[in-house]
């Protein structure tokens, strides 16, 4: 892999929970990192709305970055505005392509993470990017779109569009399912209201997000779609056992109706097939480190 020191990375969202992982990790590597964020908390990152082409343009001139990752999206399935999936998702990441063009600059390589979301209910076990997608909800319809609008350049931009399944870590929004688990248990929570139980999906571990896209930036893939995915799943059933095992406590579990969203999407589980022909997969935690190290 060739060495990344002194090179320029813009990254959306960063103030996002993928973002200040992201950061922190090219940061490490050696990479010189810009930020953005559309309300940033701090100096470090610069204040970017990427609905404004003219603030886009003016930011990619004066960086002129050699890869960008973007991460700003609306990534909560459940978020109430429903319009704000395709002014951010769909519409922001087309501002951001377009801008490159008007520019003319050409990064060596841009990543924008799509969603496994997109596949919705294919009644097959393991997803494979070649299926046609049926996305079940407005996050997904969004992703869907912003990765048919990205694929318009594919022939003017080194684009990598992922699909990234379900992934966590320490810092994530208790509006995530396995912050939820890991709350309750750590604070020795008498009852749990949770939805379906029997839903299985994959639940890597941020660190090993991080590590596939410093991967994929170096590789020599562009315009395709390829999943970041491990191919292993649980249930939330199995999580909550495991989390009982690590904690020694017990918890009344109680499913809440209204908690069980529409079209419930069975399982998620990757391919693994087309991301391992274009990088070593790295090693992800175990799922059990990975719930020690967010109960710690």
């Amino acid at each position: 892999m060739a060495h990344l020191f002194n090179e320029t990375v813009l990254i959306t969202g960063a103030e996002g929970f993928t973002g200040k992982y992201m950061t922190s990790f090219f940061k490490k590597e050696g990479l010189n990192v810009v930020s953005t964020a559309l309300n940033p908390a701090n100096d470090d990152i610069i204040k970017l709305d990427i609905n404004d082409t003219q603030e886009v343009r003016s930011l990619l001139k004066k960086i002129r970055p050699h890869y960008i990752i973007h991460l700003a999206a609306i990534s909560f399935v459940g978020h109430p505005n429903d319009l704000d999936f395709y002014k951010v998702n769909t519409i922001g990441t087309e501002s951001i392509l377009k801008s490159l063009v008007a520019i003319e600059h050409i990064p060596q390589k841009i990543i924008i993470p799509s969603s496994a979301t997109v596949y919705g209910n294919q009644g097959e076990k393991i997803l494979y990017e070649e299926m046609t997608p049926k996305p079940v909800n407005h996050y997904g319809c969004s992703k869907l779109s912003m990765e048919k609008i990205a694929s318009c350049f594919f022939s003017s931009l080194p684009i990598l569009i992922t699909r990234p399944f379900n992934y966590t870590g320490s810092g994530q929004d208790n509006s995530f399912i396995i912050p939820k688990l890991v709350n309750h248990f750590k604070h020795k929570k008498a009852v749990l209201e949770i939805g379906n139980t029997e839903v299985k999906r994959e639940f890597n571990s941020v660190d090993f997000v991080c590590n596939v896209y410093l991967r994929l930036l170096k590789s020599m893939a562009h315009s395709k779609i390829v999943n970041v995915c491990s191919s292993r799943t649980y249930s939330i059933k199995e999580i909550i056992q495991k989390l009982q095992e690590l904690t020694g406590h017990e918890i009344e579990i109680q499913v809440n109706p209204s908690f069980v969203r529409e079209n419930e999407i069975d399982e998620l589980k990757g391919s693994i097939k087309n991301l391992s022909s274009i990088i070593d997969i790295p090693r992800n935690y175990s799922i059990e480190q990975l719930l020690k190290d967010m109960l710690a």
